[in-house]
């Protein structure tokens, strides 16, 4: 597949997956088995992440801002306090489960996982605490789920929106702080890329020819517009208590890669 096809629909599955609570790591692992991506993974990864989270910096600016401007110190606190657990166990992680993306049947066994957060987890509509009520004690839990993200097919959002709805957060409050602590998570999985980039760079383990910059700056663009729509899309769909709807999809995807893995089908 021509590089430029690949990057556009790599680009726009990281901006719907993002925010939407079907996990863009595994759809970017499964799309890169169908499509044979290998040399540039990691390079495309850095950039498509990088368009989605300006595209949080974007549609929660005026939250960001006022909590530098009114010093919301309380919430700043929730937020580092949230942050915690994935600082704490993010690296280690990452290095634990270094290749489980390149199996399918794990990226199934997570897309389960994230079927059942978003189908018994979640609690709907009827939540009634607001993030001024988030005791710190729950940030952190919160957090917590916020680690078993780092398994490709596990969603960020999901894991962490349904944890607080079942803490009895409205979808709204919750959703504004899984995405303001997503500020710092990915901007922390951004960097642990570029150190294994540099790695594999220095070591002269990897190319990079066969995608070019500008192709790069089209997938952070396209990434970051898409991940913008796709994040009100989230925000519609919580008012309206669909969340959960979410899961089956999940399922059929886990299903879709055991059919793959079986039949011999990746590339």
């Amino acid at each position: 597949m021509d590089p430029l096809i690949q990057i556009i629909i790599l680009a726009v599955v990281q901006g719907i997956a993002e925010f939407l609570p079907v996990s863009s790591s595994g759809h970017l692992a499964l799309l890169s088995h169908l499509m044979g991506i290998t040399e540039d993974s990691e390079l495309i990864t850095i950039v498509l992440h990088a368009g989605t989270l300006v595209s949080i910096l974007v549609y929660y600016a005026k939250d960001i801002l006022a909590i530098i401007k009114d010093k919301d110190t309380k919430t700043i606190k929730l937020l580092i306090i949230a942050t915690l657990p994935l600082v704490v166990l993010a690296y280690p992680l990452k290095k634990l489960i270094s290749n489980a993306h390149e199996n399918l049947y794990i990226v199934a066994a997570c897309w389960f996982l994230t079927g059942f957060i978003l189908i018994v987890v979640h609690k709907g509509k009827d939540c009634t605490k607001e993030l001024t009520e988030m005791s710190p004690k729950h940030a952190f839990f919160i957090g917590l789920m916020q680690c078993i993200a780092v398994l490709p097919g596990v969603s960020r959002s999901g894991s962490t929106i349904s944890i607080a709805s079942r803490l009895d957060y409205k979808g709204n409050d919750a959703a504004r702080f899984s995405f303001l602590m997503g500020i710092p998570a990915i901007g922390g999985a951004i960097i642990l890329h570029i150190k294994d980039l540099a790695e594999k760079i220095q070591a002269d383990t990897m190319q990079t020819e066969s995608i070019s910059a500008l192709h790069l700056g089209l997938g952070f663009i396209i990434s970051l517009i898409v991940g913008y729509f796709s994040l009100s899309i989230l925000i519609k769909t919580l008012k309206k208590g669909k969340f959960s709807w979410f899961g089956y999809y999940c399922i059929v995807l886990a299903v879709i890669c055991i059919g793959i893995k079986y039949s011999g089908g990746e590339t």
